[in-house]
């Protein structure tokens, strides 16, 4: 069954009066009437035809919160004959003209079954509207009823409630990014937004409007056209028209009368087929950047701004490196290169460095630390949180080019950084030591020139002062003979010794306090040469 047939102008006093011709009801004008909405999305395919009666609803989808509103149409008694082919002759548009700045006689809100009542009324002719549509959904379009209502079961009955099932059309939309692909600052991103189409005969109206992030520029050029292989081709300019808004950032693209024509004939042959737009932007900074797509599937919809909406994002980042000395954090060592990389393979071999801007090289600033910013977050990536065993994690490889002279790295290996935020970026630390150089320069020389003057009492000192004992023994005759002679003031030399008791004495413990002073400088070289070896031993073992 075409959708043509499904989806007439919802008119449904034309069944009131097609059976009232024939008889007219026999109804007190102060009676009771109703007029019972029963709202629910529009189907593929229709199983009943509206006249009045309670019809099976089982399988349909029902839409809360849709607002209706009845008004009368004065002058028109649907209780005589002449008043009912008055009621024939009359169009739509006509009655809403008739109604303007009136006020509805009754106003109901369709409750989670979708259903609602539109009462007490009094007999007469009603335009019914539909005034508070959903988002997504096509509205019903207006129409009219007749009340009392031919019994079209009987034929000689009226009814005094009149059950009416107005479609709302869904037409919903989706935006999708693609990112996986994406390193850093300037590189392509590509969205597309995926739209159903109304299930109407007549579709009077269809826009779409992507707005994009004020941090992302647009790069490439706007391309439509419907996801089914077989369903034309849509033309820009014939069919649809692009007009980009530098104050808003974003792309409206309107569908002409032949691209409506076009989206009637492809959802009647395609129930399920969808619109496509894509476009492209690139990244002009870091952050989390937010695109939205908007459909307002009808002329209402695109007058009244009520559209359906949908949002995707991506997300870019700084990751930071930090070098400085080793169990010293606040060494901090300026003017350290580093390059980035995207595997281990191409860190260790040196080759396809990130670029960002024309920079491949970056180097820390006076405190020690460098930020590399705009890099597309580690863990997500097509709108969607990604797991670090997915081949689209992104890790970044840090290898360090120059270091300043004097410093050399304790471990000069590739490191990786995650980037998973925008103002909390991740560290990758490098840690430096003084050159060995730096350490020895002249140390030993120092060390081994000031403790030559002490060579000799290390070891002749102590042979000198024994020389002396063994020569006082050997001569010890010609020594009494001297002591025996007197001294040129009459005294002896023994004498005099004997007033300088424990001469030799001082001179013994001088000698040995010198002996001592050596052997402690000779410890300090032994030190000072332990300790250089012992540097040396762990600069190795850590490289």
């Amino acid at each position: 069954m075409s959708v043509r047939r499904l989806f007439p102008i919802a008119m449904v006093f034309v069944l009131a009066v097609v059976s009232a011709v024939f008889a007219v009801p026999a109804h007190a004008d102060d009676a009771d009437y109703a007029i019972e909405i029963h709202k629910f999305e529009s189907p593929h395919g229709l199983s009943f035809a509206a006249n009045g009666l309670p019809q099976d609803t089982n399988g349909l989808t029902p839409v809360a919160g849709a607002t209706f509103k009845a008004t009368v149409v004065s002058g028109f008694d649907p209780l005589t004959n002449e008043g009912q082919r008055a009621i024939a002759q009359l169009s739509v548009d006509e009655a809403l003209e008739s109604i303007k700045g009136k006020s509805p006689q009754a106003t109901v809100k369709t409750n989670s079954f979708g259903d609602g009542s539109l009462s007490p009324l009094s007999a007469g002719l009603y335009l019914v509207q539909e005034t508070d549509i959903q988002p997504g959904f096509v509205g019903s379009a207006p129409f009219l009823v007749a009340l009392p209502l031919t019994n079209p079961a009987t034929q000689n009955s009226s009814l005094s409630t009149v059950h009416v099932y107005p479609k709302d059309a869904l037409a919903g939309i989706t935006l999708d990014v693609r990112d996986d692909h994406v390193v850093k600052r300037g590189d392509t991103i590509f969205w597309t937004s995926h739209s159903s189409i109304p299930m109407l005969a007549d579709i009077d109206g269809y826009q779409i409007v992507h707005t994009i992030a004020p941090q992302l520029r647009p790069n490439g050029k706007v391309t439509v056209g419907f996801d089914c292989s077989d369903c034309p081709a849509l033309e820009q300019d014939v069919d649809y028209t692009v007009v980009f808004d530098d104050q808003s950032n974003s792309y409206t693209i309107n569908f002409l009368d032949k691209g409506l024509r076009k989206l009637e004939g492809v959802v009647e042959k395609h129930p399920t087929a969808q619109v496509e737009v894509e476009l492209s932007t690139e990244v002009l900074r870091a952050g989390i950047h937010e695109n939205t797509v908007e459909l307002y599937p009808s002329k209402e919809a695109i007058k009244n701004r009520r559209g359906v909406a949908d949002t995707a994002e991506t997300k870019g980042g700084p990751l930071t490196i930090v070098v400085h000395e080793v169990d010293n954090p606040a060494e901090r060592i300026a003017d350290t290169g580093v390059r980035l990389f995207l595997s281990e393979q191409d860190a260790r071999a040196g080759i396809n460095p990130v670029e960002i801007d024309g920079v491949s090289e970056w180097f820390t600033g006076p405190d020690g630390r460098v930020v590399i910013d705009g890099l597309r977050f580690s863990g997500f990536a097509n709108g969607l949180d990604i797991p670090e065993n997915s081949e689209k994690f992104r890790r970044y490889w840090v290898v360090p080019t120059k270091i300043p002279d004097g410093w050399f790295l304790v471990n000069d290996r590739p490191q990786f950084g995650h980037v998973y935020s925008t103002d909390e970026p991740e560290e990758v630390v490098y840690l430096v030591q003084r050159a060995p150089d730096k350490i020895e320069e002249g140390l030993i020389d120092k060390i081994i020139v000031g403790i030559i003057p002490f060579i000799p009492f290390l070891g002749f000192a102590g042979g000198s002062s024994g020389g002396s004992s063994d020569s006082s023994g050997s001569n010890g005759s010609s020594d009494s003979s001297e002591a025996s002679q007197p001294s040129q003031d009459g005294q002896s030399t023994e004498g005099v010794a004997a007033q300088q008791p424990g001469t030799s004495g001082k001179q013994s413990l001088a000698e040995t306090g010198v002996q001592i002073t050596g052997i402690v400088l000779l410890g300090l070289v032994l030190i000072g040469i332990g300790f250089v070896l012992v540097t040396r031993r762990k600069v190795q073992d850590n490289q």
